[in-house]
């Protein structure tokens, strides 16, 4: 017969209190789950923070976005120190490029020889330049909207061969010759003045940059052709004119198609060229590299006729940080 083995009053009574405490921790555990510890608790906060954060941040990026749509004034003077690449193609084009730990500003030179057959060449290369000197663009005075249209989102002006009225202009031309215009990226319109000076183989500009603004000058030097070395001579001396008017006001730098080089002695204007940049004071840097810009469409002549010249004495040479001689491309016909 099984013996069965009874619990005292005592052990009973010890039974029902642990049953009760587990009860009570049962009870705990279902509360913990309606109820997030302090940890826990932080957890979801931090999440809805973040999630706030990040609403934050999206309608700061909408903001910025705004703003970025709107025309960038400040882009020049913010550039208290230059070091741009300065571009120059007289045939082949070469690039100045002034640089700040802020903004660089990118300075391009090219001899376009006919705005009208290189559009494509020159929309494509403002995409990488804030400032594009042009000469030889070939355009009478009633086509200088051309370069309007060609550069859209650009801001410009431009000197033609007929602005001046002369009694003597053959006006059955075909075509115009010579020029000088810069364009600009509207982006830095408010940074940009026309600098009234000069005669039609010259286009100056003041740009606002820092403490002291930039006086840019585009000359498109006569060619060394027979009698040509009293207008080259004429053409350097306004120029000697600008700098001396605006060097105690602006940084200079001339640039454009000099049809003079600095490193060789082969034709008249290459010896006049040599003496100007000596007496006064004026000539390119280290940076630049000794490269042709110019091949004569015959073959039998080539060189280096495309500069960025400075004041030897100027603060911005010390900001540039590279001057580029880039290469040929198909585009430009």
């Amino acid at each position: 017969m099984p013996v069965i083995a009874k619990k005292s009053h005592a052990e009973e009574i010890e039974r029902q209190k642990q049953l009760q405490q587990l009860t009570n921790q049962a009870d705990n555990t279902k509360q913990i789950d309606k109820e997030p510890t302090e940890q826990a608790r932080l957890t979801i906060n931090l999440t809805n923070s973040a999630a706030a954060k990040n609403d934050e941040v999206k309608a700061h990026t909408e903001v910025n976005n705004q703003v970025d749509v709107m025309p960038r004034t400040g882009l020049i003077t913010t550039a208290s120190s230059w070091d741009a690449p300065l571009e120059a193609d007289c045939h082949q084009k070469q690039r100045l490029i002034k640089q700040d730990k802020k903004q660089d500003i990118i300075i391009g030179t090219l001899n376009v020889q006919n705005v009208k057959s290189n559009a494509l060449y020159i929309k494509n290369w403002l995409r990488d330049v804030h400032v594009l000197c042009i000469q030889e663009h070939w355009l009478f005075n009633a086509e200088k909207k051309i370069i309007a249209e060609i550069t859209e989102n650009s801001g410009y002006i431009a000197k033609s061969v007929d602005d001046n009225d002369d009694p003597d202009f053959n006006v059955s031309m075909k075509r115009g010759y010579g020029g000088v215009a810069i364009i600009w990226k509207k982006e830095i319109n408010e940074n940009i003045k026309e600098l009234i000076d000069g005669g039609d183989r010259i286009q100056a500009i003041h740009i606002q940059q820092g403490d002291k603004p930039i006086c840019l000058i585009n000359v498109y030097m006569p060619s060394d052709s027979k009698n040509a070395d009293i207008e080259y001579k004429d053409t350097l001396a306004q120029i000697d004119e600008m700098i001396e008017k605006y060097k105690d006001t602006h940084e200079i730098i001339v640039c454009g198609d000099m049809n003079g080089s600095l490193d060789r002695n082969s034709t008249p204007h290459d010896k006049i060229l040599k003496t100007f940049c000596k007496e006064k004071c004026i000539g390119n840097t280290e940076k630049c590299p000794v490269k042709e810009t110019f091949y004569h469409q015959t073959g039998k002549s080539k060189g280096q006729i495309d500069y960025f010249l400075f004041k030897s004495n100027s603060e911005i040479i010390n900001k540039i940080r590279q001057i580029d001689v880039l290469d040929t491309d198909p585009e430009n016909t």
